[in-house]
């Protein structure tokens, strides 16, 4: 048994050296390099990224060849660019221009990020090592859509002075608010007892920060709704932390 230990323990080096291949927890890292993502077409990370370093980032997760993981953030050769994603979101989200630009704005961007979300999740399915970016990717749809609930609610209320009856956007808004409590619900279920995120500190982190802020919008049959299901949720948690954060979050709606 000891010198078959040994020799699965060769072929691993072996293999590492003559592939360039890293091992990051319990998988082998086969993503690139900041130098050979660059070369791929990803995005610089020497600096904030703006919506344009994004749209490169989802094209150039459209391009890698299959053997090729996607940036991992826990990874010393790609980490660096997934960290890139997170860190400059609010660079994004929370620019100073006047509402209408911010607001067209964050529109393309959630489509962006929802994209990479969605590339990530079956990327995921297949290999099964995504789970905590695409726990990262899940919570910041959540801190988009708050913000997204803010800039729009601000609009419809500065366009009411000039007409009282613009429907349009009062049919906007309701639009809006039903697609986050569709997304809001999503992420119960990814936290509920049989969620693939179930006590997930990353996404219960962003839930507890963004849905609070998203939910001040709502009337109050959304809000117990939501409210009834985030008790649900807690009550299935295996952990007292998790129980907690919901509790409260339960309470102070």
């Amino acid at each position: 048994m000891e010198i078959q230990r040994v020799v699965i323990y060769s072929l691993t080096v072996l293999i590492i050296i003559f592939t360039g291949y890293g091992i990051s927890g319990y998988y082998i890292d086969s993503s690139q390099t900041a130098y050979e993502s660059q070369k791929s077409g990803a995005p610089s990370t020497d600096k904030v990224w703006t919506l344009q370093e994004y749209e490169m980032f989802y094209r150039y997760l459209s391009v890698l060849p299959k053997e090729v993981d996607y940036p991992i953030l826990s990874s010393e050769k790609s980490g660096n660019l997934f960290r890139n994603l997170i860190d400059s979101l609010d660079d994004v989200l929370y620019e100073p221009l006047t509402d209408e630009m911010i607001f067209m704005q964050i529109i393309k961007f959630k489509i962006i990020c929802q994209n990479i979300l969605m590339s990530y999740v079956e990327k995921d399915i297949e290999v099964q090592k995504y789970n905590n970016e695409v726990a990262y990717l899940y919570g910041i749809q959540i801190q988009i859509l708050s913000q997204m609930q803010k800039i729009g609610e601000r609009i419809s209320k500065a366009g009411q002075k000039e007409s009282e009856n613009d429907q349009i956007q009062k049919k906007g808004l309701e639009f809006m608010k039903q697609g986050a409590t569709a997304q809001v619900g999503i992420t119960l279920d990814l936290l509920g007892e049989s969620g693939a995120f179930k006590d997930n500190e990353t996404l219960l982190l962003y839930f507890k920060q963004y849905v609070p802020e998203l939910l001040q919008f709502f009337d109050i049959n959304r809000k117990d709704m939501i409210k009834q299901r985030i008790i649900e949720v807690s009550k299935s948690s295996d952990m007292s932390s998790t129980k907690k954060l919901l509790d409260d979050m339960a309470s102070g709606l």
